[in-house]
């Protein structure tokens, strides 16, 4: 089973990305993540919501000269990994899934 949990962690890939609409009135923008597997995308809202100034779009999280940084940072770490591991427990579950 190891051996198929180890294919699919190629295969996939979690980003976040800052809703950049320009329509949107104000400066804070929500943070999604972007689950990519097997050329489908999944797309889910962290609830999280910060202005784009304090984004770092190479790293994906939030600038260290934001107050509360860490505790973002911090959310969204754990969100990925929570992700990740509902990944790893539903491949373990069910090895022939798609």
């Amino acid at each position: 089973m190891l051996f198929v949990w180890d294919f699919f962690v190629m295969a996939f890939s979690l980003n976040f990305y800052l809703n950049l609409d320009n329509r949107l009135k104000s400066n804070v923008r929500a943070i999604y993540c972007y689950i990519r597997q097997n050329y489908q995308t999944f797309t889910l809202h962290t609830i999280q919501k910060i202005d784009p100034k304090f984004w770092d779009s190479t790293k994906q999280r939030v600038k260290k000269s934001h107050p509360n940084a860490l505790e973002f940072n911090a959310f969204l770490d754990k969100f990925k990994l929570n992700i990740e591991n509902k990944f790893r427990e539903f491949f373990a579950n069910n090895p022939d899934a798609s």
